[in-house]
């Protein structure tokens, strides 16, 4: 047996240990009743072809929750994964020899296309109506998307607050494709948090704290060994809402990341039954820039919702139709909404072709006829302020109901916009389609539903790489290179789930 393949049993008995423990000091000496549990199997097959080498990936996804007592359970989601085709890089290690363009983070992640299986959560939670606790690995959605392997806890000690605490190690995506470094380094994640409600005052805010420290490496010239150290970042966050009825609710997020702010989140929205009439205005601010990290992906930067700061104002309403024009013909309802985006890059500097200041508008259409048909349709329009990149984007789809099956035809057209910091280069890529697709699913037993999707795309792909962090001495000046290429995949996917 190799070192690897030690090291991986042992933490495995770390874990399941862990795991017992929980159980004895938590499980009551009564005699428990009867097990309950629940879950589902999915397995999918994907096959991606076009102008590229045909790429094909099976899936099969196993979720389950087991309800040990009335306080304890235990929650599974794990993921099996395995490339049917996939080439490894070249014998030179510069190139790939396979598509990049199809390439995923699981093909990244998994150089060598070999079998693998992921846990994404598996978890024993007991949880009362003052207190709680919760082992294993687990994701928190209020802590920043926190992905750790360790407890949680929390209590509260009078009704209108609940205090919360968790402590672990932070696991990445590639975690078993390195699992020595993820135990042996002093990688260590945890935070704390004070929840507070007014029911009364129909108000609700909450304070967090979050500490991570994990193992990233400092900027290096080309042909340097890279110097790795475990970073130290703090993130603060703070949020507040405010419900004054179904028609006026308010929402403030602020966070910071050691004493910079990082972003600020403003929400107005509601719903008035009366009038079937809904709408959201929103006001987003990110402070900081991706390179604020260095040239490393943290879980605080990977939240950024783009890596260069940025503001925007947007509005949203929608309104069905069939109060005014007392529907009750073949048209049951007809629905239309409209958005309007101002966004701009904070700083001038930033401001290019690939991150615009920009306008956009759409105007949607949704008619709801007997026998369940349904017809969707929308239209786009951004119009950039400076850097000249104007879109108009149109798209539709039709879909037909029955009470075991469901068909959709239809059409689409987005624009994708990629950018990545590393060491050495800054790649941005602008990616727009349109998409054609065909989607069938079907429940013919309780417990058993099948779907299948076969969609056409064409794909106008344009990137830009700069080299201008390379070495020096090297590189004098920046390198840039655009490649705008128009390309076309088809893809088909099979997914047949099993429910327990």
């Amino acid at each position: 047996m190799g070192k690897k393949d030690q090291i991986t049993g042992l933490c495995i008995c770390r874990y399941i240990i862990l795991i017992l423990l929980f159980c004895l000091i938590l499980v009551p000496s009564e005699k428990a009743v009867g097990l309950d549990y629940h879950g589902k199997i999915d397995t999918r097959y994907q096959y991606r072809g076009g102008d590229d080498e045909a790429d094909q990936d099976i899936y099969q996804y196993h979720s389950f929750n087991l309800e040990f007592l009335k306080n304890l359970t235990f929650e599974w989601f794990g993921g099996l994964r395995k490339d049917l085709d996939g080439t490894n890089s070249s014998s030179d290690g510069l190139e790939d020899a396979s598509d990049v363009s199809l390439r995923g983070l699981p093909d990244a992640a998994n150089e060598d296309q070999t079998l693998e299986y992921r846990i994404y959560t598996a978890f024993f939670k007991y949880n009362t109506e003052k207190y709680g606790a919760l082992l294993g690995r687990s994701l928190l959605w209020d802590y920043e998307f926190s992905e750790f392997d360790g407890i949680k806890a929390w209590g509260s000690i009078v009704d209108w607050l609940k205090l919360e605490g968790f402590a672990g190690k932070p696991w990445h995506y590639g975690y078993y494709n390195d699992i020595s470094n993820y135990w042996d380094e002093n990688e260590f994640i945890a935070g704390t948090g004070s929840v507070f409600s007014f029911p009364e005052y129909k108000l609700d805010f909450a304070l967090r704290y979050i500490n991570l420290r994990e193992q990233t490496e400092k900027e290096t010239e080309i042909d340097e060994p890279s110097d790795t150290f475990i970073s130290n970042d703090n993130l603060f966050k703070g949020n507040i809402s405010y419900k004054y009825s179904e028609q006026l609710r308010a929402y403030l997020s602020v966070a910071y990341y050691e004493t910079t702010p990082r972003n600020i989140d403003f929400s107005l929205n509601g719903y008035s039954g009366n009038l079937m009439l809904g709408y959201r205005l929103n006001f987003y601010q990110q402070f900081m820039d991706i390179d604020d990290f260095g040239n490393r992906l943290t879980q605080f930067s990977s939240f950024l919702t783009a890596s260069r700061a940025y503001q925007r104002v947007s509005a949203d309403a929608y309104k069905s139709l069939a109060n005014i024009f007392n529907l009750t013909g073949p048209v049951n309802d007809v629905e239309v909404g409209c958005t309007y985006e101002y966004r701009r890059p904070l700083y001038d500097s930033d401001e290019s072709q690939f991150n615009p200041e920009y306008h956009l508008i759409r105007a949607g259409l949704m008619i709801a006829m007997k026998g369940m048909y349904y017809v969707h349709g929308f239209y786009e329009n951004i119009t950039t302020v400076d850097t000249q990149n104007d879109m108009q984007a149109f798209g539709g789809e039709f879909s037909k109901k029955w009470k075991k099956m469901s068909v959709r035809l239809g059409t689409s057209y987005y624009a994708h916009k990629y950018e990545a910091q590393y060491s050495e280069t800054l790649i941005k890529d602008s990616f727009y389609a349109r998409e054609y697709y065909l989607r069938f699913r079907w429940k013919p037993l309780e417990y058993l539903d099948v779907s299948l999707k076969g969609s056409y795309e064409i794909a106008e792909i344009t990137s830009l790489t700069d080299t201008s962090n390379q070495n020096q001495d090297i590189n004098a000046e920046s390198v840039t290179e655009i490649i705008t290429e128009p390309r076309d995949y088809y893809k088909f996917e099979i997914q047949i789930g099993y429910t327990f």
